[in-house]
């Protein structure tokens, strides 16, 4: 058997390739700060609490983050572009259903459904990332996830004068439509594939085949081209359902101190994060500032987000520091300006205050990709 280089193509297709995991990203994260321009809204519409509206957001973000237990394995089955592809679909479907729900246990199963969709679009596209990227892996890994600070720098200011204009069931109504669009980023998720040059031993005439650069689809070759390929499948159908379950998830990496370690603080960060992400906007509301101007600090920090996660690999491959350097400084320097928090009295303090821990913020998430 023949077989030609796996190298990345560190360009070409792969361009597209950021730009449909940027386009995710704005809607990833921007739902999530849209969420905090809808939290007062729902809590006046429902007659419910803060905290009860809070948890419906909750679940949407976690549906968001748990789905990559489920995206890796359905990627390796089924392919990057479906799984991104049905995701969209999800995320698009489950905000128009919350336009039309008239409880907030149905307002929850819908924006969870959503959640669960930007999750599952989320990690083929990045996935995708690394298979065409190589020695520009860190500058278009930032590419990509500045598209997180570019959501909170549109989608926030877009919810608020879409529900000015149309009221909550319209705004979200117009926010799914926006977001069937990551569907479409999915379809741009176009695979590599390399070329395998098989012997066929009947005809005795090279036989092309093509598999794709990972094992997500790989290419069906009869058993009798391969040698002792009976025993090869009852070797495999020998394997236990745990050893499946094992290598679809990586389990193994949790006997790694190091990997578990990064992620407990990689928990308590995002935590941390999601929270400011959710509550920054009626946050800045219950200190005197308008709704609009809310989101204008909303923006500021989106600016922020957008300039830490494009410049981050800058810094990490011409070594101005390392990974672990730079993810250490941005998590002290973050926690202590959320400390200052309860200085900041003002709008021009507000609109100022959350740029600094954005930018740490974004920088200490992307370094602890490398960590």
């Amino acid at each position: 058997m023949e077989e030609c280089s796996n190298s990345a193509p560190d360009g070409g297709w792969g361009w597209f390739v950021i730009l449909a995991a940027h386009s995710t990203l704005i809607f990833r994260e921007g739902i999530a700060k849209c969420l905090g321009v809808f939290l007062q809204t729902f809590q006046t519409y429902f007659h419910t609490t803060t905290s009860l509206i809070g948890w419906v957001s909750s679940f949407c973000i976690t549906a968001a983050d748990l789905t990559g237990l489920v995206s890796g394995p359905l990627c390796q089955k089924f392919g990057c572009r479906p799984v991104a592809m049905v995701g969209g679909l999800f995320a698009g479907l489950g905000l128009c259903g919350a336009s039309y729900v008239n409880d907030v246990i149905t307002l929850c199963l819908c924006l969870t459904l959503s959640g669960f969709g930007l999750g599952l679009a989320l990690t083929p596209s990045l996935t995708m990332i690394s298979r065409y990227f190589s020695k520009r892996y860190s500058l278009a890994n930032g590419l990509a996830y500045s598209g997180s600070g570019v959501g909170i720098l549109i989608l926030a200011p877009v919810s608020q004068i879409f529900l000015d204009t149309y009221g909550w069931r319209g705004a979200l109504l117009l926010l799914g439509g926006l977001c069937l669009n990551v569907s479409v980023c999915g379809a741009m998720l176009r695979p590599i594939y390399k070329p395998i040059i098989v012997e066929n031993s009947q005809q005795y005439e090279p036989l092309l085949l093509c598999e794709e650069a990972s094992k997500e689809s790989a290419t069906e070759i009869p058993l009798e081209v391969i040698p002792n390929g009976n025993e090869v499948a009852e070797t495999v159908e020998k394997i236990s359902i745990f050893q499946r379950i094992n290598e679809s998830l990586a389990l193994s990496l949790f006997t790694k101190p190091s990997f578990v370690i990064l992620m407990i603080v990689q928990f308590c960060s995002r935590f941390t994060y999601m929270g400011w992400l959710i509550y920054l906007i009626p946050h800045a509301i219950q200190r005197g500032v308008s709704p609009i101007d809310a989101t204008l600090i909303a923006s500021a920090a989106g600016v922020s987000n957008i300039i830490a996660r494009a410049c981050h690999g800058i810094v990490i491959d011409w070594k101005f520091l390392t990974a672990l350097q730079m993810l250490t400084l941005s998590c002290i320097l973050a926690s202590a300006t959320l400390l200052l928090d309860p200085l900041m009295q003002t709008y021009t303090l507000l609109l100022v205050g959350p740029c600094p821990t954005v930018l740490l913020v974004a920088s200490y998430f992307l370094c602890a990709l490398y960590g």
